[in-house]
């Protein structure tokens, strides 16, 4: 038997097999009768030969004496009987956390009945206050031990117990189940960690009066972010007014109730998302989930999720737009034929990092043919006269340098070949045009391009057998 080892005894003309577990939890005896040994001169199976067995051999611990007893009254042989079974150990259970929060709250505004964006309805916050319990927690168990054939003990292992993690604005309870606010405020969960951060008001514009701000929780602008100012904030951001020619970046979500009005100058960047009115002339505009906003005119877009234009005149019009995931969107272009770029299915990172080694690898091949020119000019000067220890040497190195270029080329070929496969079996987004798409419009989905030469009706673009496809909806 697998996982068994096995101890032979003699009694009269039978071998007694005792076959124990490695986990030491079963037993189980097999009798063989001798092969020279004919049915009528065999002895009978004695109960006291199988128990002597267990003695010898110190099973004591949940025999089965009737079972014993059948394999002896009826002759049991060639086949393993269990005879003994252990009990097995029983190991604590870790204590368990509950979080009484939505760790992912939606931000996303609701669309009224004349088809603008609502934003005094973005979801659910986490709103707390003082003295609410945000988390509990249960109380690991003890384990039980075992005890294996041999009676010895199992040992079992105790249940692990659970750290709550906390930052500012909350406490453990004295009994250590329980994370208590100790503010009013927005609580967040990051790396496991919960904490409280309180909001930062700005009544007005930030401006010279302010200067720039970075803080540590959300912001709240009753008024504008102009041009050439900086806002940085762990948190959410909430711009009441306009973003103008500003730097803006956050933990979180932005949104922006008057829109981004970029004068291309506006640097955009959010963790979580962006929901804002319209994104005009704006120079870099990324977000690491999705952008929610009306319309979008000759500006520059990074996201890593998706991309929904949700307005009635929803459009896309100039510019460059990168989306990892999808878009939705009334109009795709302008009647004047403007050039527009849109890339899906495209992980904006991978983008990046295809981009500079094709940088590098123009830069290498460039170093590749200088070195190779000023070789063969040495080369030339070495056959044409005697030439010093020193100069050789300097070709050498060059020779070195030169063969060290070519293996790095080789390299760099390598991981843009992978790169560019990556990019290929990532494009599996698409674009959803509820109305027209124009001519002038680019379309990019993994290495496939296409260019709209004519207007199109609403249609779902994909990537399909490696082509960009309009599909009729």
């Amino acid at each position: 038997m697998k996982d068994f080892f096995t101890i032979k005894s003699k009694a009269g003309n039978y071998t007694i097999e005792l076959l124990v577990s490695k986990d030491r939890l079963q037993a189980y005896i097999r009798i063989c009768a001798d092969e020279d040994i004919d049915g009528e001169s065999q002895e009978k199976i004695k109960e006291e030969n199988l128990l002597k067995v267990l003695e010898e051999n110190k099973i004591n611990y949940g025999i089965d004496i009737e079972q014993i007893k059948r394999i002896a009254d009826d002759e049991i042989l060639n086949v393993e009987v269990k005879i003994a079974q252990g009990k097995s150990k029983s190991d604590g259970e870790n204590s368990h956390a509950k979080l009484h929060f939505d760790i992912n709250p939606d931000r996303k505004p609701k669309i009224d009945e004349k088809g603008r964006m609502d934003f005094k309805e973005l979801g659910n916050i986490n709103n707390v206050k003082k003295e609410q319990i945000l988390a509990e927690k249960t109380l690991p168990t003890e384990g039980q031990d075992g005890i294996d054939v041999y009676g010895a003990a199992i040992k079992s292992n105790s249940g692990k117990n659970i750290e709550f993690k906390y930052g500012k604005n909350v406490r453990i309870s004295e009994d250590g189940l329980k994370v208590i606010s100790e503010a009013d405020g927005k609580v967040e969960f990051s790396e496991g960690r919960i904490s409280v951060n309180n909001v930062m008001n700005i009544n007005g514009d930030i401006d010279t009066a302010t200067g720039n701000i970075r803080f540590n929780g959300d912001v709240e602008i009753r008024g504008d972010v102009k041009t050439g100012f900086l806002l940085q904030a762990e948190g959410n951001v909430h711009v009441y007014g306009v973003i103008e020619g500003a730097t803006v970046k956050a933990k979180g979500t932005i949104v922006v109730e008057g829109g981004i009005q970029g004068n291309d100058k506006a640097d955009i960047f959010a963790e979580k998302g962006i929901v804002c009115r319209y994104i005009e002339n704006s120079k870099d505009i990324k977000s690491e989930g999705d952008i929610t906003t009306d319309f979008i005119i000759h500006s520059n877009i990074h996201c890593q999720g998706s991309l929904n234009l949700m307005g009635k005149k929803s459009m896309i019009v100039g510019g460059t737009t990168f989306v990892r995931k999808n878009i939705d969107t009334g109009f795709l272009g302008s009647v004047m034929g403007t050039k527009t770029d849109i890339n899906v299915g495209i992980d904006d990172n991978m983008r990046i990092k295809l981009q500079a080694y094709y940088d590098e690898r123009e830069f290498v091949i460039k170093n590749i043919k200088s070195l190779g020119d000023s070789i063969q000019a040495f080369k030339k000067a070495a056959n044409s006269s005697n030439m010093d220890p020193e100069k050789k040497k300097l070709i050498q190195k060059s020779v070195n340098t030169y063969n060290g270029l070519v293996e790095k080329l080789k390299i760099l070929d390598l991981e843009i070949k992978n790169l560019q496969n990556q990019i290929a079996h990532l494009s599996n987004g698409f674009i959803n045009v509820r109305n027209t798409v124009y001519p002038g419009v680019k379309i990019t989905m993994g290495n496939s391009v296409k260019y709209i030469r004519n207007e199109t009706e609403p249609c779902r673009i994909v990537l399909e057998n490696n082509e960009v496809a309009l599909k009729n909806i």
